[in-house]
């Protein structure tokens, strides 16, 4: 039986970034040192061009301990959240290229199957992109760049609902469906009459669970109604408004930015899965490839059960082997999908 490699970015329900290996490894990698120092001068450059409420909360000291420091905060602001687990992903991404000469070889050659949930796309549009280690090296810092920018956007809309940003604005409800919770949410908007920026709405959806967004405190008022009689639900590390379909659309030519390599590094045969629609994401340069990951991660509703549909689709009868990219969690749920005996995850430990 033949077997299929795929690479899978997670999303910020990941707990475990992995800081501590990569430190290990940039004591050998000339790669992994330049990154981190190309890293953080851009981050630091772009969060200085934005009108942040507290500067101090945002001066970067290193890379490094930035994931450290946000790996442990849970209620940690969304915009340094997912720099870090972007900026993590990416390192771990060059460590696992270095060391694994057979998967830089596939990946080379195109014919890894990229697989990311929410913020872990914007990590993968730059691995479906690049050929090799240089160029990926060098477009990186711009796409940490992107993904202050993105999360910056979802953290303005959020402060406009004039909520508690230390509690859960995402609760995921088990074995209920998507339009279930849907209706439910709808219902509970027109009969209290909420405004659209404090709408509740669904965000993302799988085969366990339908994940319901918004205002802690309309959350509360929500699940107090039990809308969904005998359902589990649980409050997710996240406190920030994404997948808001029903919001402004992010402003993409600022978001993206200006990057000339994003113009020359192509999506070409490499699969890659959108998180909204499950299908494969057409040919394009990085530009239109980063602009659909931030309307993916802002805009869109995340469908895990189109996407873990269309990975089976891909694989066929054939087994498995899935490296996950900052994404433990992530890949045992999409083991658990596929089938686990028939698919092995490689860890980087």
């Amino acid at each position: 039986m033949a077997n299929s490699r795929i690479l899978f970015f997670g999303d910020l329900t990941e707990t475990d970034f992995g800081i501590e290996q990569l430190l290990s490894q940039s004591e050998q990698s000339e790669h992994l040192n330049t990154y981190f120092n190309d890293a953080l001068a851009v981050s630091r450059e772009t969060l200085n061009t934005l009108t942040l409420k507290d500067a101090e909360k945002y001066r970067l000291d290193s890379m490094p301990s930035l994931v450290g420091r946000v790996q442990g905060e849970e209620s940690s602001s969304v915009i340094l959240r997912v720099l870090a687990l972007c900026f993590a992903q990416i390192g771990h991404l060059i460590v696992r290229l270095e060391k694994d000469p057979d998967l830089r070889e596939l990946w080379m050659n195109q014919k890894l199957l990229m697989v990311a949930s929410c913020a872990g796309q914007l990590a993968a549009s730059l691995a479906a992109t690049t050929r090799s280690i240089n160029s990926l090296i060098e477009a990186a810092p711009s796409m940490l760049a992107v993904s202050i920018r993105a999360a910056f956007d979802a953290d303005r809309k959020t402060d406009a609902a004039a909520d508690d940003r230390s509690q859960s604005w995402a609760y995921a409800v088990f074995e209920i469906s998507m339009q279930q919770a849907a209706d439910a949410a709808n219902s509970f908007n027109k009969a209290k009459n909420i405004p659209i920026t404090r709408h509740l709405y669904v965000g993302a959806a799988s085969a366990w669970a339908t994940t319901v967004i918004g205002p802690p405190s309309l959350l509360t008022g929500f699940f107090a109604t039990d809308p969904f009689p005998g359902k589990r639900n649980l409050a997710l590390p996240i406190s920030t408004l994404f997948h808001a379909e029903h919001l402004e659309a992010p402003d993409l030519s600022t978001i993206v930015g200006s990057a000339l390599i994003f113009d020359t590094l192509k999506l070409e045969v490499t699969p890659f899965i959108s998180s909204d629609t499950g299908l494969l994401h057409a040919p394009q340069n990085l530009r239109g490839l980063a602009g659909e990951a931030v309307l993916n991660v802002n805009a869109r509703l995340t469908d895990n059960r189109k996407v873990f549909a269309k990975v089976k689709e891909i694989i066929g009868e054939n087994s498995a082997t899935v490296f996950p990219i900052v994404a433990k969690k992530g890949a045992l749920r999409l083991s658990k999908a596929l089938g686990e005996d028939r698919v092995s995850i490689e860890t980087s430990d």
